[in-house]
Order: C-alpha cells, then sequence, then structure tokens
C-alpha cells in the first residue's frame, strides 16, 4: 500500500526509526504529526524540517495522551495514521540483585513499550475509523521472537506487542483498517548504546526497506536478520537463545 496525503501521527517521531520514518512519509507528501516525552529532540526536527508539527506526549501518561486526540482532532480532522514507535530499553543484571533497577524502572519499560501503545490505540481508534484508509502501524523487534537476556524487560514487551498486534489485525481484519508491524533488527539508536557487538543496521536502510515492504502490501515487515531471527526461533529456539547469550 502507498501512504499518500494522510495525517500521520508517529510516536518517538524525534529520534532514530522515528525520525527515518518521519522523513519519508514527508517525501511522500504527507501531513506528520510527531510527539515524544523530551521537547529537544522534536524542535531539532522541526528546526530541519519545518513542515513536521511536532507534541509534547508521553505515552505512558493518560493524560498526556486525552490531550493529544483532542488537540488533533480539533486542528486537523483526526489522524489516518497512527505509528506506535515510541520505545525504551535498558540492561537488567539480576545477578546483581542488591543494586538491580528499581520496581519503577522495570514498569516504565512496559508503561512505554506495551501499555502506551495499547493506550494510542484505544483513544485514537474512534477517529482513526472515521477515516477511509486508516493504519495503525506497531514497531516491535526480532527479539519479539529470540529475547535477549541482557534486556529481559524489553524483550518481554516486545513478544507482547508482537502477539498484541497479531490478535488486533485479527480482530479488524473485516473492517477498512490494516494494522502492520515493524520488526526491526538491532538497529544504530540510542536504545542499543549500552550494549556491545551484533550487527547493526542503520535507520536509513531500515527506512527503506521499511517503505518497500509497505508499499508491497506485506503486515508483517521483518527487515534485515528479523527474517533469520524468525526462523531460527520456529525451529532451533533453545540452541539459538543460548548462542546468542552466551557473553550473559
Amino acid at each position: 500500500m502507498k501512504i499518500f496525503n494522510k495525517t500521520i501521527l508517529i510516536t518517538g517521531g524525534g529520534t532514530g526509526i522515528g525520525l527515518e520514518l518521519t522523513k519519508g512519509f514527508l517525501k511522500r507528501n504527507n501531513k506528520v504529526i510527531i510527539c515524544g516525552r523530551r521537547l529537544a529532540p522534536l524542535e531539532a526536527v522541526q528546526k530541519d524540517y519545518p513542515e513536521v508539527v511536532i507534541r509534547q506526549c508521553d505515552v505512558s501518561k493518560e493524560n498526556d495522551i486525552l490531550t493529544l486526540v483532542e488537540n488533533l482532532k480539533t486542528e486537523f480532522g483526526g489522524i489516518d495514521v497512527l505509528i506506535n514507535n515510541a520505545g525504551k530499553m535498558q540492561p537488567i543484571d539480576y545477578t546483581n540483585y542488591e543494586n538491580v533497577i528499581s520496581i519503577d524502572q522495570h514498569l516504565s519499560e512496559v508503561d512505554i513499550n506495551m501499555s502506551g501503545p495499547i493506550r494510542m490505540t484505544h483513544h485514537f481508534l474512534p477517529q482513526l475509523m472515521e477515516k477511509t484508509e486508516p493504519v495503525i502501524v506497531n514497531v516491535s523487534s526480532a527479539l519479539a521472537f529470540l529475547p535477549l537476556a541482557s534486556t529481559p524487560v524489553y524483550s518481554a514487551t516486545k513478544a507482547a506487542l508482537h502477539a498484541w498486534t497479531q490478535s488486533l489485525r485479527w480482530q479488524m481484519r473485516k473492517t477498512k483498517l490494516r494494522v502492520i508491524e515493524l520488526m526491526p533488527p538491532m538497529i544504530e539508536t540510542d536504545l542499543v548504546d549500552h550494549m556491545e557487538g551484533g550487527v547493526r543496521m542503520s535507520p536509513e536502510k531500515l527506512g527503506k526497506l521499511f517503505f518497500k515492504d509497505l508499499e508491497r502490501g506485506k503486515e508483517e515487515i521483518k527487515p534485515g536478520q528479523t527474517k533469520q531471527v524468525r526462523f531460527a526461533s520456529k525451529f532451533m529456539s533453545g540452541l539459538v537463545f543460548k548462542l546468542v547469550n552466551s557473553r550473559f
């Protein structure tokens, strides 16, 4: 499918994957709105791309989302496309149990990575369904299929997001809503600065592959190594898990 001349909302659109999606949708003559917790990255994008609309919104906060829903309905008549991209990843080492991160830090990953897309979809679905060709894109991860032991909560939230996306797509299959999942491999972004090793794809390459598969009509977009990870998880999950996590 091709998305042109639509109003698109991208969470976490100021950096990394979100920024590349922003650039790609702008090239296709769309009105792009980006939101995020931190205003500075959003303002930096707007400086380079003045046509981008920015809104500060924390997807883990209900009131922020409700305000955004009302604002975009009033100002733009609602959105055609919702891209749930905002994410948080942090290493957690339970062997160092006396100094492990707080429970609030644990749950903040769940709130942003999993509860965030659920909240956003719940509140934006009514205005999406008023449009002729509504689309939801959920950005999960190859770690949905093969967890990384050093980032257990992140891996778990992406597995949950994958399952939820499948269920949402199935429920809405007889409606006009399209539900798409982007499953990136390891991407060179701020999220993985703490990680050593591993083959990383650039956000620019990911963006090109995403739009190529989107325009081919794919509902599950598995760029780069994600295809191999998915295959391995089906037939050699235990062995591959041990190999991937041998450093931990």
